[in-house]
């Protein structure tokens, strides 16, 4: 769960019974936003389950109902000691529904298989919180699961979240593990998981996100909208960048070079394919660095985008290997760690990097 600002309380404004906005701003009050940027959950047609679902997954979050039994649930819930969480049950000022903000606590016996609730904020003005019974808790974690070590191409994604501010599970996991085989039937990392949708490949995976939270209050746009030139030019460059700088350049010297060293068995060393792999790995490059030049800061002009963590990544791998600093390109010289200074000193590149 997200860390929740202490300070930040709201309450509600609707006290009528079974309609009023209590839900509204308990929810209000654990992600951090004013009263009015949350709908009235309990008055919604489609019900206030769905309704706060679907308000919650476009800011990458979803809800999970637990029962309670005489005011505990199990250890095998999920719900993890000092998460936040909304806390029903009966309203001390008549024999209705209420909601307060609670916090999941841990039992003082550590053999216990309980776990308990500490009430925090009641966004009733009187702040009498709740009276038995007790009938659920609702916690809340992150819709998206991210499988993959950062130390692995599963970086670019690890960056792109951040870059984003979209909460997510890191499992990190390395290729032909049984977390990586259970969702890619390559073996391969990364993937990512979003509810019931499971897809794999670290390109496509940026681009699904960047689509996905387009419309995320504070997230940045980092992936041009569809059908634009500005989309043609990235799926351009996304293509270039994976087909002809990753596959035939960087794959090609870890498949021949890197590999064979480490499991001989199972790859076998062919100097003469990395040679020619590098020849074009300096090709590629020169040809994108040209690109970047009449483009500007970034690959896509003035703004960074997901075109942008393709690339880097591309180049950390190339030094990592040896193949950086790459061969002169003219007056285009100290362009490239220009950029890459720029583009590596971004807080989310750093907790990205953080993480390998």
């Amino acid at each position: 769960m997200q860390k929740i600002d202490q300070a930040h309380k709201v309450h509600q404004t609707d006290f009528t019974a079974g309609s009023g906005n209590a839900l509204q701003a308990a929810v209000a009050t654990i992600f951090g936003v004013q009263l009015e940027d949350c709908p009235n959950f309990v008055q919604a047609p489609e019900g206030y389950e769905a309704a706060m679902q679907s308000w919650l997954a476009a800011r990458g979050w979803k809800v999970k109902k637990l029962p309670l039994e005489d005011g505990f649930l199990k250890k095998s819930s999920g719900a993890t000691p000092g998460d936040k969480c909304i806390v029903r049950g009966t309203s001390p000022r008549g024999d209705f529904g209420h909601v307060v903000v609670g916090s999941i606590k841990a039992s003082d016996d550590a053999t216990s298989e309980a776990l308990g609730v500490d009430f925090w904020h009641d966004p009733h003005p009187d702040g009498t919180m709740l009276r038995p019974p007790l009938v659920w808790v609702a916690v809340f974690e992150p819709s998206l699961t991210l499988i993959g070590h950062a130390a692995f191409r599963s970086f670019r994604n690890v960056w792109m979240l951040e870059e984003l501010g979209v909460p997510y599970k890191h499992i990190e996991a390395k290729p032909r593990t049984a977390e990586a085989s259970a969702a890619n039937p390559f073996g391969k990392i990364p993937s990512l998981i979003d509810g019931d949708f499971t897809m794999y490949e670290s390109a496509a995976i940026n681009t699904y996100l960047g689509d996905k939270f387009r419309a995320r209050p504070g997230a940045p746009d980092l992936v041009p909208i569809a059908g634009t030139k500005e989309r043609g030019r990235y799926e351009q460059l996304v293509c270039c960048l994976m087909a002809e700088m990753d596959a035939q350049g960087l794959w090609i010297h870890r498949k021949h070079e890197s590999l064979p060293q480490m499991v001989p068995q199972a790859f076998k060393a062919i100097p003469e394919a990395v040679t020619v792999a590098r020849s074009h790995f300096d090709k590629v490059l020169g040809i994108v660095v040209d690109d970047l030049r009449r483009s500007g800061d970034y690959l896509l002009g003035e703004t960074f985008s997901a075109a942008d963590i393709l690339f880097v990544h591309c180049l950390n791998w190339a030094e990592a290997i040896g193949w950086l600093p790459a061969p002169e390109f003219g007056d285009d010289a100290p362009l490239l760690p220009e950029y890459l200074r720029k583009c590596r000193d971004r807080d989310a590149y750093k907790r990205a990097a953080a993480k390998k």
